[in-house]
């Protein structure tokens, strides 16, 4: 049977095993535990709007950070998976 090997390769791909860019790591750092809209994200890392977004929605299934209300994000206190 090949289900160990299934096994390995999930886990190998878990969310653990993520590792923010660098852009990730921009949006990431201009984040807090309040929740702060998408345009303080773009103004504060200059970066354009397509890539801030990208960044979120990638993060955000990560589990690194969460939605608040439309177009707010905030870093989660423990990463989930």
């Amino acid at each position: 049977s090949y289900s160990h090997l299934a096994n390995f390769f999930q886990n190998v791909t878990k969310k653990e095993n993520f590792v923010l860019e660098t852009e990730e790591k921009m949006v990431y750092a201009s984040l807090g535990l309040q929740p702060k809209h998408i345009n303080s994200i773009v103004d504060e890392t200059k970066l354009p709007v397509r890539v801030v977004l990208e960044c979120l929605y990638n993060m955000e299934k990560s589990g690194w950070i969460r939605a608040g209300s439309q177009n707010y994000y905030m870093k989660q206190l423990k990463k989930t998976d």
